[in-house]
């Protein structure tokens, strides 16, 4: 029910307004005391404010501005026995909603209170709606940052998906070349020990000569069995040799402790943040670890300039490379060249890998960063490599654009920002 305050110094004024507006459909709250004015429309939901112009200890057009300076939306009817214009501009100027003469007709103030009823009434609409509407807003806002996050955390879960299936597909080539190492390491640690076996006979000898040498008279026959044995094992060759042996036994496990810290390097998911880096490396860190992928059919010709380290994801470029590289090795039917050409640009650096391989027909190559294309045969291929590449690319504000004919090759430019 709406609430109407009448603020005037005649009870007369409050009473007409009580009589005229019917009780059923509006309260009327009447004050002829203007500190209680700002207090009352406070405390009670007041629709409309009835105010006289002239009123005890201040005027109706300083309340006025009191009142719509904290309340803009609320409708105030200013009544006045004064004829003055001059009063009613200034009251209207002031954001008042009607201005009423004295002595006041009950159809002016029926109207008038309508008409401000249904302004407020239209007021509060339109305040629920952008109180809805903002809350509407709020709670899209906080919905499309959920969704964002949601979605950011499913990119990073299918890059790692991604990776996983690359490192799925060359893992068993990595415990091939995890196990040649450790395969020579294994036998030259055998032979090792036959040879360790021969140097103790002999030193064997030697103390029993040593032992013997008290006794001169038989010296000649326990040197003539030391120099016996010396010549039967080939001791100078046994202590060249080892040496020999030693030196590929620590080249092998140098090998297999590069290959296992490239393949952990490359598996990790990376820093949050990017981090400066020489390409380069990068590239020659992915050779190691795609290497088996190459090494049979693929000769790999590097033509490098030396680059800028340049601020980026190492893990994520080597992700890119990887996938790049793989394909081009699946690209080559028996045997073919990977070149890989680094330009530094000044400000940009780029990167070039071609392959010969079958090529890639016209139709498919404005699709091959497409999710989830592949020309791969089912199982043989996810067809989110070079997608997951393209957005990698993308994330470091650079560009990634492959040109390819069949029958000859295809080739990838990458250019990252330094």
């Amino acid at each position: 029910m709406p609430e109407i305050l009448v603020v005037d110094d005649e009870k007369l004024i409050c009473r007409l307004f009580q009589a005229l507006l019917d009780p059923d459909t509006c309260k009327v709250h009447c004050t002829d005391r203007v500190d209680e004015v700002m207090g009352l429309i406070d405390r009670i939901p007041i629709s409309t404010v009835v105010l006289d112009i002239h009123l005890k200890g201040l005027s109706g057009i300083d309340l006025l501005r009191k009142i719509k300076k904290k309340f803009k939306d609320l409708p105030v009817i200013m009544i006045t026995g004064d004829p003055s214009l001059e009063s009613a501009k200034k009251a209207l100027h002031l954001g008042a909603f009607d201005y009423l003469e004295k002595p006041l007709k009950p159809e002016s103030v029926a109207r008038s209170i309508k008409q401000a009823l249904d302004v407020k009434h239209l007021n509060d609409e339109k305040q629920r709606l952008e109180n809805e509407n903002r809350l509407y807003q709020e709670k899209l806002k906080q919905k499309i940052f959920e969704q964002t996050k949601e979605l950011e955390k499913t990119q990073r879960h299918l890059f790692q998906l991604e990776k996983m299936a690359a490192i799925g597909q060359i893992a068993a080539g990595v415990a091939h070349e995890i196990n040649n190492p450790t395969g020579f390491v294994g036998s030259n640690l055998n032979i090792l020990r036959g040879y360790v076996d021969e140097i103790l006979n002999i030193i064997t000898s030697y103390r029993n000569l040593r032992k013997e040498c008290e006794n001169v008279g038989m010296l000649k026959p326990s040197t003539d069995a030391a120099r016996d044995l010396e010549e039967a094992v080939d001791i100078d060759y046994i202590l060249n040799d080892i040496r020999s042996l030693i030196s590929e036994s620590e080249e092998g496990v140098g090998r297999i402790k590069k290959i296992v810290h490239d393949l952990k390097v490359f598996a990790h998911p990376g820093d949050d943040k990017p981090v400066f880096t020489d390409i380069n490396a990068n590239i020659d860190m992915t050779l190691n670890v795609v290497w088996n992928e190459l090494k049979y059919k693929v000769t790999v010709k590097k033509d490098y300039e030396t680059l800028p380290d340049i601020p980026c994801y190492p893990q994520q470029l080597s992700q890119v490379f990887a996938n790049i590289l793989v394909n081009a090795a699946h690209a080559i039917e028996k045997k073919g060249c990977v070149n890989i050409i680094t330009r530094n640009l000044r400000n940009h650096v780029e990167v070039t890998i071609k392959d010969t391989g079958v090529g890639i027909p016209e139709k498919n190559l404005s699709r091959i960063f497409e999710p989830f294309f592949t020309t791969k045969d089912v199982g043989k291929g996810t067809g989110l490599g070079m997608h997951v590449a393209y957005n990698i690319i993308e994330k470091h504000n650079g560009t990634i654009t492959v040109e390819s004919t069949v029958g000859v090759g295809t080739s990838f430019t990458i250019i990252l920002p330094v």
